[in-house]
């Protein structure tokens, strides 16, 4: 997935813009009936991977991504 990194999490309209590329891209999967579950396993990896790291802990303390 082509989406820029965000370094700072206080950068809201950098989260956004990767809130909305992301969801877009979620939106398209579901309209050509893929299972989340084909895709899952290498995007969670590479969308956190992007995330700063405040927001990647919060996250990873809540659910576990592997």
């Amino acid at each position: 997935m082509n989406v820029k990194p965000v370094y700072n999490e206080q950068n809201t309209s950098q989260l956004k813009n990767f809130y909305d590329k992301v969801e877009s891209n979620y939106r398209s999967l579901k309209a050509l009936n893929v299972n989340e579950e084909t895709y899952s396993s290498i995007v969670m990896p590479s969308l956190m991977e992007r995330f700063p790291t405040t927001i990647r802990l919060i996250m990873t303390r809540q659910k576990k991504y592997q």
